[in-house]
């Protein structure tokens, strides 16, 4: 090959390796630029998040601080609230221990068992304050060979009610021991009085009473048997006789209060047997609600007290209270419970 044929094709493989260069040339520096934009997005991008970031750690610092100074003060009311509750402990102990004071004061105005028993003999006696101190009160005595007992229900319950009764009992024995009154309804017409003008209730808007009910027993009057004389103040008993229980009911007028109506009392006079049964109670036993709402009501309970009528006493007592119990169920106890019941 002649010296032009092979500068001919040298020429032509640089011609060649030159087109080859400048188009990976071209191709590099589309690759290179595509990397820029992608380096440069990719950039913007993280950019923006450290900016989110930046904003997010901002919010974040703000929350902490609302956090530590709602901290702070949660700090504050617990010590605040700490020392409420150590307060109102305190308080509670305190009234507590003036409650079971107050307790004792009222007991030691009630008849003791032993005075129970020595005049009574045979009763039972259940006796169930819906708080601490009771605003029912029993009472009994025996004055010139005429026994006296007295079942009452004073006006609300708790302290007020018990304030009620010692007055109802102190008044009681000075009527019938000092002015010497054995007549049933005058008792509860003078107890009326009495309160009355005690509470001066003649002058004020004070309406205080209770509802009261009183038995008269005579052994010594004349006849066989035993002369039992019964006038109540909204208030009722029963007896049984012959195995035949037997409802006794008062007047409608309580004891205390301001009535347009003159205070009028009666009494209902029964003849009774050596071991005929007595019961005297207030309504907290019958007025006891269940988880219905529904009240025990009187025929349950003269129900049980004729059923049992045969038994002792304390047996009479665990009955009563039984049916108490399951009738009343987890139910809070809506009033003071008294039931008295003797043998003749």
């Amino acid at each position: 090959m002649s010296w032009w044929g092979r500068t001919a094709i040298v020429a032509s493989i640089l011609l060649g390796l030159w087109t080859a260069f400048k188009l990976y040339s071209f191709r590099v520096e589309q690759q290179k630029a595509k990397l820029a934009s992608l380096i440069s997005q990719r950039t913007e991008e993280l950019q923006k998040q450290s900016h989110q970031l930046q904003v997010a750690n901002q919010e974040m610092q703000v929350k902490n601080t609302e956090i530590m100074a709602q901290k702070e003060e949660i700090e504050k009311q617990k010590d605040t609230i700490e020392e409420s509750l150590v307060l109102i402990k305190r308080n509670t102990q305190k009234i507590t221990s003036s409650l079971n004071y107050a307790q004792k004061m009222q007991g030691a105005f009630l008849p003791s068992p032993h005075k129970m028993e020595s005049i009574l003999q045979e009763y039972f006696l259940i006796f169930k304050p819906k708080d601490i101190v009771s605003g029912d009160f029993y009472w009994v005595n025996q004055h010139k060979k005429k026994i006296f007992i007295v079942v009452a229900d004073c006006t609300g319950h708790g302290v007020p009610g018990a304030f009620m009764s010692i007055l109802g009992t102190n008044l009681l024995t000075r009527i019938i021991e000092t002015q010497e009154i054995s007549d049933p309804p005058l008792i509860l017409q003078t107890l009326h009085e009495e309160v009355y003008e005690a509470l001066q209730q003649d002058h004020n808007s004070n309406k205080d009473g209770m509802d009261l009910g009183i038995c008269l027993l005579e052994k010594d009057y004349g006849g066989p048997g035993v002369r039992m004389t019964y006038s109540g103040a909204k208030s009722s008993m029963c007896y049984i006789h012959q195995d035949q229980l037997i409802v006794l009911r008062g007047n409608r007028k309580s004891i205390g209060g301001w009535q347009n109506e003159e205070k009028i009392f009666t009494a209902q006079e029964v003849m009774l047997r050596p071991g005929d049964l007595v019961y005297m109670f207030t309504d907290g036993l019958m007025d006891q609600a269940n988880a219905q709402r529904k009240k025990l009501g009187e025929k349950q309970f003269f129900r049980t007290l004729e059923q049992f009528a045969d038994q002792e006493f304390h047996y009479q007592q665990k009955a009563v209270e039984k049916i108490l119990e399951i009738h009343q169920g987890n139910t809070e106890q809506r009033d003071d419970i008294t039931v008295l019941g003797f043998r003749v």
